[in-house]
């Protein structure tokens, strides 16, 4: 095995000065001796034997000045080889090539190594995100561009005359449609375009998540009866709340729930969730409460390859559409980022043919704040009905 060049070269210093300090002392007792008339030499001899002396230990000097400033150069290309390869892999990727890794010659600086290592993944980090960026204009073209051919298409039917007055409602019917999806892709991407900024705020304040569940659950009981879904709901009690911004839950809740609904067997289980665990469940403090929040459905689930890239923007399992012709892929990248920013986060559990599960943690709202939130809405309730 090669010994380290540079542990080898510092060695080799090490012996050179050592051996001009060497040199230096007997050379040094020479001259002294000779001058000082101990020697016993005339003085012709003297001034021959101090020359001779000063001679040896000039090249003796010379000598390690001269392996001195070999190994500076030495030193000096060690360290600048290496940093000329990284500096070209910079080069050919900003150029636009695939990033390489530079090759470092053996026995670099264990610096110099450290310096590539962390260009390496800056490089990987930014192609990264390169790629994110492409697949994201390339989907956005995409999400746009298909309702805005079938809008164009449908009107140009009707202004030509293809389509009778007895089916102009119909078709004017699936070009709101389209429009529709297409202000959902904009709101979807004005969220997350805020959410990235720290624009959106979020309002906490406690709040009946059960009852925020049971609204949501009764939009979808149309979709439900279509699909006849068992539909389970198990919460300790009616009234459990938690500190939390209403609006964006409500919003994380209802695709949740959504999603359940639209990728449920015909047939399959649907079931709902609010119970309360400890914090300590989500990595915090164990002695604060939490609620936790659940939606699990019978269906195909998510294949294992795809549960790494759910979260992710314009993801989506059903490839095809056949099960989701609306939806633009946002949903649940949007609902992460609003529990992320509730210091929780938003979790699945798959079994590819068997069923999915989506859940989150909130934090449950004091008892010192639930009192005033009941006894607002109770008084709300009460003005309604007095109407």
């Amino acid at each position: 095995m090669k010994k380290d060049n540079i542990h080898g070269q510092g060695r080799t210093v090490t012996a050179a000065l050592l051996l001009t300090v060497l040199n230096a002392l007997p050379y040094g007792a020479l001259i002294f001796a000779v001058f000082s008339g101990r020697t016993g030499v005339g003085d012709g001899f003297r001034w021959i034997a101090a020359a001779a002396a000063l001679l040896m230990f000039a090249a003796t000097s010379a000598s390690s000045v001269f392996i001195l400033l070999k190994y500076g150069r030495a030193r000096r290309e060690s360290v600048m080889a290496p940093l000329r390869e990284i500096q070209s892999a910079i080069g050919r990727f900003a150029e636009g090539s695939v990033y390489c890794p530079p090759k470092l010659p053996e026995g670099s600086d264990p610096g110099i190594i450290r310096l590539s290592a962390s260009v390496d993944r800056l490089m990987r980090s930014v192609s990264s995100l390169e790629e994110m960026r492409q697949n994201f204009m390339s989907s956005v073209s995409h999400d746009m561009r298909t309702p805005m051919t079938t809008i164009t298409g449908f009107i140009d039917c009707i202004l030509d005359g293809a389509v009778t007055r007895d089916r102009e409602e119909h078709y004017l019917r699936l070009i709101k449609s389209e429009i529709l999806r297409l202000s959902r892709l904009v709101s979807s991407m004005l969220d997350i375009s805020r959410i990235q900024a720290g624009d959106r705020e979020f309002t906490f304040s406690p709040f009946n998540i059960c009852e925020n569940a049971k609204i949501i659950l009764f939009s979808f009981e149309n979709a439900i009866d279509a699909k006849k879904l068992d539909v389970s709901f198990d919460a300790p009690r009616d009234d459990i709340f938690v500190m939390a911004d209403s609006d964006a839950v409500y919003q994380v809740m209802y695709n949740i729930i959504d999603n359940a609904v639209k990728f449920s067997r015909e047939g399959g289980k649907l079931e709902i969730s609010v119970t309360e665990v400890s914090a300590g469940t989500n990595g915090s403090d164990p002695a604060r409460k939490a609620v936790r929040f659940s939606v699990y459905n019978d269906g195909e689930g998510i294949a294992y390859e795809d549960q790494p890239f759910v979260f992710d923007r314009f993801f989506k399992a059903d490839r095809t559409r056949g099960l989701d012709k609306n939806g633009v892929g946002l949903g649940m990248y949007i609902s992460k980022k609003i529990i992320d920013a509730h210091g929780s986060e938003l979790k699945l559990e798959s079994v590819p043919g068997v069923g999915c599960r989506f859940y989150f943690d909130l934090r449950a709202a004091p008892e010192r704040d639930v009192m005033p939130a009941a006894s607002a809405r109770a008084h709300s309730y009460d003005n309604c009905q007095n109407r």
